[in-house]
């Protein structure tokens, strides 16, 4: 009981020191195991994935889910074992090239754990090529070798350059390749029997250094057929019987030094004859001059041609009708027709796979995107099977192979479980992923939007399951309020805004478009409000929303009346348009910002007569019309609207250049003929950033009127010498803001609206380099913010207005090591003492953390001694690192939440194993020197 008093005193503790915390990693983050270059041995498939636990090891499938396994951890741990899978199948063995310790080796499995062993080390590893005689064959050290199987008998063979494994070919006892033994010969034409002196030069056909290139490898009838250059035919067909005078060109097919054989074409092997493609035409040879003759010619542009079904396949585009061909032949002229199939493009990045009697491969079409397709040769048979991945332009197929005549192939749908392993028989619902390998990994549901709705709190986020929806949090607890946009797309809600006790917002359904919806904070009471643009268009035309006197405000467009302004009580019929300020079908819009200023809407219009200029309305037809112009010549395209000491102000084009402009809703004028953005009020000061002068620099007014250079920060006049003040935000009464004094980079400044009192706050990047900040947020006593030495490494930040107090408040992500990035804060939002923003802690993906504001309270050296014990990654599977700055480690105790000690430890350096406890929050105790310090920690 007492242990248990302890690990609840030591909770409470954590939480009042509370940094930041996860609320809850709504999109799982399932990474991809990205299964790749797979190979059939013993009738199941091998290949390479990362499960996110044991790094990318070796996998196999008998084409079930309980049958997809890893055969072996090669390299304990998180580390990647196989880096590049090259892999050949013999009868009894798989062999493969791995890693361990930064050493390589040759492989071998029979297809078990126990089974799988090392064969040999090499410095360098390079191409698996054939099985001959017993022995495999591959290059490794660029040289090429040959093993049985063991270490003793695996022997170099020779020792020069072998290029690719397609110019292989194994033709009885003996393979057929191409390399090159010395540079005075050039590449030519090698054979091997697996041993030493039977790996020789078949012939120099090309005399002297130059290459002839032997390629195209394919065998008919017992005989090698190639493609080679002697110099002076070009690359045409050649045959060999393995001697060096038995090595002849077929036929000069394109006379003369032209070449008929390009690098990428290809000899295809049916019914006792060659087929290949030249000039635009399919040709056929049975090995003799006489017998290699055109099939047909004017095929269209050729891509390439493949053997399905008992016919060839030519798969073209024809340039004068624009569309996709797939011609089929039995090698006569008369036999030979095509057919348009319906994808725009046939193998996006080459990826296809014969299996069975079909073709697969990664078509295209508008609408699908690039998904997966089949052909059997006809044109019934060329269909999409399955739209995988429904949301476009998806190129998500890759590496197709054939498993007891079922495809498989890794691909991706667009949810949260990454490029994983899936298999098709051919039909849509025979099409699925067949494993998700990989469980981990740290995709983003990128919360935003954030809006405070009585005791909930409503953002958007994207699961990775139903696209980026509105969810609630209400009581710690993050939950989907609904799917708008039904499956994996998107609804994107935005715009909350709160009306008698409903909130309402933006949001597309595929169905409706982008429309006016509202909700009472539960699934069943959220609906649309009207689809005021019939059918799918969307009706939503600006990206603002506002109440006045008890009704919502916006743009909206439909097709009699154009992006026109529009009032809502919440009901449909209540939905209508206030004016057609713009009549017909035109609209009135420009930028669509919206402003309330003494019970009046103030926005940019245009009602054909009068360019864009400044329009009010009280919500009604009779009192919206044109209320200020500010350019006669031109447009004034007022924006910018900010409230201040009893009067609007804005900016608008006069005639003369930007200006900003000043109304009490009666009396408007010109301000100053400054340009301006950024107007912020602080304290008793509206400031702006100004381009006038002396380039980009802080301006405000007091008064409304009179505005003044508060500070030339950077000094210099005009263009980039300007120190460009952004982020400008109030807290308590003072100006923050980020700026560049071109002496030490982009910096936190502050402003108190004299000269004198504008600082810089802290030089967060080394000398003159800039620091990388995002959104600066009030929150307590401390300004917050995101900081770094560059986008991608900001923690989270605070300020109290001072050099000493402005530092690192907690790095969420503190392993540049192995994520090589920050957590990179953003989207802040403060509700009920708390503060709710989107992180990544290198683990989980951009996901909703929160700070409580006590955590701010904490005198300095506590949370100095707080950020100086980090643990990563948290949550986390099996390793815990620990980074304690300037501290020795002494002891390590991990308590469960029942007080009961679970795992001690002594002597720790950098990580610890926890692997074998159960999954759950724990209590971690770190002891040092100096200090012991307590940390949550959660095993997943």
């Amino acid at each position: 009981m007492k242990k248990l008093l302890l690990i609840l005193s030591i909770i409470t503790s954590l939480n009042n020191y509370a940094q930041a915390t996860l609320v809850k990693d709504i999109n799982l983050g399932n990474g991809s195991s990205n299964p790749s270059a797979k190979i059939v041995f013993k009738n199941e498939v091998y290949f390479a994935a990362n499960n996110g636990i044991n790094g990318t090891e070796l996998w196999k499938t008998d084409g079930t889910e309980a049958g997809t396994v890893l055969v072996k951890d090669i390299y304990a741990g998180i580390e990647t074992g196989i880096k590049n899978f090259k892999a050949l199948a013999t009868t009894d063995f798989l062999y493969f090239f791995a890693v361990e310790d930064s050493k390589q080796y040759l492989y071998k499995t029979d297809g078990t754990a126990t089974g799988t062993e090392k064969v040999k080390e090499f410095s360098s590893v390079n191409e698996m090529y054939d099985e001959i005689n017993g022995k495999i064959i591959f290059s490794a050290e660029n040289s090429l070798w040959a093993s049985d199987g063991t270490a003793a008998g695996t022997e170099k063979i020779a020792t020069y350059t072998i290029f690719g494994a397609d110019r292989f070919v194994k033709n009885g006892n003996e393979i057929y390749f191409s390399a090159e033994a010395s540079s005075s010969i050039g590449k030519e034409l090698y054979k091997t029997d697996g041993t030493v002196a039977g790996t020789v030069l078949v012939k120099n056909i090309r005399s002297g250094s130059s290459d002839s290139f032997p390629n195209q490898f394919t065998v008919l009838n017992g005989v090698v057929y190639f493609s080679a250059n002697n110099g002076s035919s070009g690359t045409e067909l050649w045959t060999t019987d393995g001697t060096s005078s038995g090595t002849i060109m077929v036929k000069d097919i394109n006379p003369g030094s032209g070449s008929t054989f390009a690098y990428n074409s290809s000899l295809k092997n049916l019914n006792n004859e060659l087929f290949f493609i030249y000039d635009n035409g399919l040709w056929k040879s049975d090995g003799t001059d006489a017998g290699t003759l055109a099939v047909k010619g004017d095929l269209g542009i050729i891509k390439t041609l493949f053997i399905v079904n008992n016919s060839v396949l030519v798969i073209a585009y024809n340039a004068t009708t624009q569309k996709q061909v797939i011609w089929v032949s039995d090698g006569t002229e008369a036999g030979t027709t095509n057919f348009n199939p319906n994808y725009r493009e046939f193998a996006h990045n080459s990826e296809y796979g014969i299996v069975g009697n079909n073709l697969y491969f990664q078509g295209n079409t508008v609408t699908e995107g690039y998904e997966l397709w089949k052909t059997d040769g006809t044109e019934a048979g060329t269909f999409l099977v399955k739209d995988v991945h429904p949301q476009g332009d998806d190129n998500n197929i890759e590496n197709i192979v054939d498993l007891n005549g079922k495809a498989v192939f890794t691909g991706s749908d667009g949810n949260w479980l990454g490029k994983e392993l899936w298999i098709s028989d051919g039909t849509e619902t025979g099409t699925y992923m067949l494993k998700d390998i990989n469980k981990l990994g740290n995709n983003s549901s990128s919360p935003s939007n954030h809006f405070q709705f009585g005791t909930k709190i409503l953002f958007s986020a994207d699961n990775g399951e139903y696209g980026r929806e509105p969810w609630v949090l209400e009581n710690g607890t993050a939950t989907l309020l609904k799917d708008i946009n039904v499956g994996a797309l998107y609804s994107n809600p935005s715009n909350f805004i709160e009306l008698n006790g409903l909130v309402y917002f933006y949001a597309t359904s595929a169905e409706k478009g982008k429309e006016l919806w509202k909700t009472d904070g539960t699934e069943a009471g959220t609906v649309l409000v009207k689809d005021i643009n019939p059918n799918a268009g969307s009706g939503i035309s600006s990206n603002y929303l506002i109440t006045l006197n008890g009704k919502l405000y916006f743009y909206a467009y439909d097709a009699v009346n154009g992006s026109e302004l529009w009032e809502s009580d919440g009901t449909e019929t209540g939905t209508v348009l206030v004016k057609d300020i713009n009549t017909g079908a035109a609209s009135s819009i420009r930028s669509g910002e919206l402003y309330v200023f003494k019970s009046k809407i103030y926005f940019n219009a245009t009602d054909s007569s009068n360019d864009y200029e400044l329009w009010s309305s009280d919500g009604t037809e009779a009192g919206t019309s044109l209320f200020y112009e500010a350019n006669s010549s031109s447009s004034g395209s007022p924006d910018n609207f900010i409230e201040f000491k009893d009067g609007l102000h804005f900016r608008a084009n006069s005639s003369s250049g930007s200006r900003m402009f000043r109304t009490d809703g009666t009396n408007t004028f010109s301000v100053t003929d400054k340009g301006y953005n950024n107007m912020t009020v602080s304290g008793e000061y509206l400031y702006f950033v100004s381009t006038y002068s002396n380039g980009g620099e802080l301006w405000a007014t007091q008064s409304g009127v009179s505005p003044y250079q508060v500070k030339d920060i950077r000094p210099g006049s005009g263009g980039s010498k300007g120190s460009f003040p952004s982020l400008l935000t109030d807290h308590k009464g003072v100006l923050y803001f980020v700026a560049n004094d071109g002496t030490n980079g982009t910096e936190l400044w502050k402003s108190d609206g004299t000269n004198s009192g504008t600082v810089l706050v802290k030089n967060i990047g080394s000398g003159s380099d800039s620091a990388y900040m995002t959104q600066l947020i009030s929150f307590g006593d401390k300004l917050v913010f995101g900081s770094g030495e560059s986008s991608s490494s900001q923690e989270v930040w605070v300020s109290d207005g001072t050099e000493n107090g402005t530092k690192i408040l907690q790095e969420i992500n503190p392993s540049t090591e192995q994520f090589n990035s920050g957590s990179r804060p953003q989207s802040f939002f403060v509700s009920n003492n708390i503060l709710y923003f989107s992180a990544n802690n290198g683990t989980v993906g951009n996901e909703l953390f929160m700070l409580e504001e006590a955590a701010l309270s904490t005198n300095n050296q506590t949370l100095s001694e707080l950020v100086e014990v980090i643990i990563y990654p948290n949550p986390t599977l099996d390793i815990l690192n620990i980074k304690v700055d300037n501290k020795q480690i002494q002891a390590i105790s991990i308590f469960n939440l029942l007080g009961k000690e679970v795992l001690k430890l002594k002597n720790i350096d950098k990580e610890i194993n926890i692997s074998q406890l159960s999954k759950g929050m724990y209590i971690l105790q770190i002891k040092t020197d100096k200090n012991t310090f307590i940390k949550k920690i959660i095993k997943n």
